[in-house]
């Protein structure tokens, strides 16, 4: 099977779930013999281009105009490629509603992930430039899809909100966790330190929450690796002003390094109000490490049924409290770590997500034709 993937990205190494996800995913494919193309309005980096070489994927640089790509260099890259599917990833991208309208026009289907983009608090946010955006753009080029796959159950009752009339196929398919390697694994158990790895949105993942649970927490050392968050960040130069001594904030890991942070920490901890399946608690649990989650992450009902969430809720008094009760038992601590481990390596492996995104492909190939007439 030929596959496009389209998706902005650089390379694996991004501070971006949408990225690291694609990449996983496009490997695993590529790896199972699928002739597989990434397509992104942004040149590789060095670590994109040493994951080309790893697994035989292939990439197209495309750059962007303002509103979409020069036409005829774009119909020159599909008919050079000539995909059976393409997935595109992310939303509020004016060339992929280009794209949607070229390939309906040539008869190739064509599946789309929001990435927990369609949530009502995400659309709230810039909600008077995405209003009509979503209402004259996005939402045909949704309905114009043969399947749009959620990473949760409560994400795909949001994309039904968003499009209540689409007729394809809406399947949830949640994201892989990163590879493990059996020589790395959680070692924290006595360690005394908390850590975040992400954006430093203060919005979307809570990082005030964070702060403030953290100056209940003294006998802790809560440490933030990410990066700066354009939108917010005149809040967070004050939230940084009242964090506690306890409190740092630091440049973004990756590697061997991110996971010697994880395997090193008491726990993972992190309390967005709204957020998908997130990859840093993905890559937490991949290594045992302890993940302190909020409801805000639609991932944490999954995590409960399979008994894998530490939850935490309320008041920064009462989540302080929860920390405690939680991290003082050394012997739940080591079963959950193991568990995790085991959940990671079987239910989210690259290889077994990508398998079902595959799965779903020569559906969506079987059934476009009909899917179309019936979209609008």
């Amino acid at each position: 099977m030929k596959i496009w993937h389209v998706c902005d990205t650089s390379g694996p190494d991004e501070v971006n779930g949408v990225s690291t996800t694609l990449w996983a995913i496009a490997a695993a494919q590529a790896t199972s013999g699928h002739r597989v193309q990434i397509l992104s309005r942004d040149p590789l980096n060095a670590a994109g281009n040493d994951a080309l070489k790893q697994v035989g994927l292939e990439h197209q640089f495309l750059p962007g105009k303002r509103m979409g790509w020069d036409a005829s260099t774009l119909a020159e890259s599909l008919t050079r490629f000539e995909p059976d599917i393409v997935h595109m990833h992310s939303i509020f991208i004016p060339q992929q509603y280009q794209l949607a309208r070229v390939l309906r026009a040539r008869g190739i289907p064509f599946a789309t992930t929001p990435h927990g983009q369609l949530s009502p608090q995400s659309l709230r946010r810039g909600r008077l430039k995405k209003w009509p955006y979503a209402r004259f753009i996005e939402k045909p080029r949704l309905y114009m899809a043969a399947a749009i796959t959620a990473l949760t159950p409560g994400e795909a009752a949001d994309i039904r909100a968003f499009v209540p009339d689409f007729k394809g196929i809406v399947q949830v398919i949640p994201n892989p966790a990163p590879p493990l390697t059996r020589e790395v694994m959680w070692q924290g158990g006595e360690s005394k330190t908390l850590v975040y790895l992400g954006r430093f949105d203060v919005v979307q993942k809570g990082i005030d929450y964070l702060i403030a649970l953290a100056n209940e927490l003294p006998e802790y050392q809560v440490t933030l690796y990410g990066s700066e968050d354009a939108k917010t960040l005149p809040c967070l130069n004050r939230l940084k002003q009242t964090a506690a001594s306890n409190v740092r904030f630091v440049a973004p890991v990756f590697g061997t390094r991110k996971l010697e942070v994880l395997c090193q920490a008491k726990a993972y901890i992190q309390l967005s109000r709204w957020e998908g399946f997130g990859m840093s608690v993905l890559e937490a649990m991949s290594v045992g490490t302890p993940c302190l989650i909020s409801s805000g992450l639609q991932m944490t009902q999954t995590l409960e049924e399979a008994g894998l969430a530490l939850p935490l809720w309320g008041s920064p008094v009462q989540m302080a409290q929860q920390v405690r009760n939680y991290l003082s038992d050394a012997a739940a601590l080591e079963l959950w770590s193991q568990r995790a481990r085991h959940y990671c390596n079987t239910e989210l492996s690259a290889m077994r997500v990508a398998t079902r995104y595959v799965e779903l492909y020569r559906k969506v190939i079987a059934n476009a034709a009909s899917l179309w007439r019936l979209s609008r």
